[in-house]
């Protein structure tokens, strides 16, 4: 059977969208987000310490990490095959790097695993969900990188500024209105370009998971991709794109005027149109 030809298999997911019972929709939802088996192998054990949890991955790092940290770890590195295969890809990324920007960083996993992997690296963090932040500075302060990880109580956009943001039930929150909200709070906006300037840091390496306003991101990041061109760990919410008006096509040309090249995480190229053109809710990648 041939493959769906690019260019149709968004507009065919749509359209399938509008017809398909839910009872069959649900069964397909689950790959397109990423819950499959990893393809790559990246060892883990956990064994039980002094109170807490430590994790060693691949004989390369450890972290200790409390009971209420235990679900997103498992996420990352045992039970979610696609964010299985980006923390692999980011721990061989991160072996050439020393400064980190970690945008949308939730609970700040990969800063921490950034951290661990050598003494000089430094990470910078930026979440503007309090409740996630006070749960990432708990695994900070846990591991003794607190001088070491720099928490930013921020959203990245394209200019400075102050934004209205939903929170949600998990207590995520992302700039701008949604109806899914439980409520709003208040938000500083930052740049990545006035970061860089104003903090004195040029990362290595990027990591971008920010709910669909990924092009926002890297507007306010051009020096930063013309001068010095980091890599960059993407989580490409397409289908929050799509929702929001942006298509995918606008982020992969923006990062194409720079010279970035794309791959899957495990390490097959990708071409531009197969990324913008993906069916999948949500595509992790590498720019590089």
């Amino acid at each position: 059977m041939n493959p769906i030809p690019l260019g149709w298999r968004r507009p065919l997911k749509r359209a399938m969208a509008t017809v398909l019972p839910e009872r069959v929709k649900k069964h397909l939802r689950a790959p397109l987000y990423g819950y499959r088996a990893a393809s790559v192998a990246l060892p883990v054990w956990f064994a039980e310490e002094r109170g807490a949890t430590r994790i060693s991955v691949d004989g390369r790092l450890a972290l200790r990490f409390a009971e209420e940290h235990r679900p997103v770890f498992r996420t990352h590195f045992v039970d979610h095959g696609a964010a299985v295969e980006e923390m692999a890809s980011f721990i061989g990324l991160a072996a050439g790097a020393r400064t980190f920007f970690d945008i949308g960083a939730d609970r700040a996993i990969f800063s921490h695993v950034f951290c661990a992997m050598d003494a000089p690296n430094r990470a910078v963090a930026y979440e503007p969900s309090p409740d996630r932040m006070t749960s990432a500075k708990a695994l900070t302060t846990m591991n003794g990188f607190d001088d070491r990880i720099l928490y930013r109580d921020c959203a990245l956009q394209r200019e400075p500024g102050r934004a209205t943001a939903s929170v949600f039930a998990d207590r995520t929150v992302v700039v701008g209105a949604s109806p899914d909200g439980i409520g709003t709070i208040d938000v500083d906006i930052r740049s990545v370009d006035r970061e860089v300037e104003q903090l004195g840091l040029v990362p290595d390496l990027l990591k971008i998971d920010v709910e669909g306003d990924e092009y926002e991101v890297l507007l306010g990041a051009q020096r930063l991709l013309r001068e010095r061109k980091p890599a960059i760990c993407l989580e490409l919410h397409l289908d929050l794109l799509e929702r929001r008006g942006t298509p995918a096509g606008l982020v992969v040309a923006l990062l194409e005027s720079h010279g970035y090249r794309f791959r899957t995480c495990a390490g097959a190229a990708l071409t531009p149109r197969e990324v913008s053109d993906s069916v999948h809710a949500i595509l992790r990648l590498v720019a590089a």
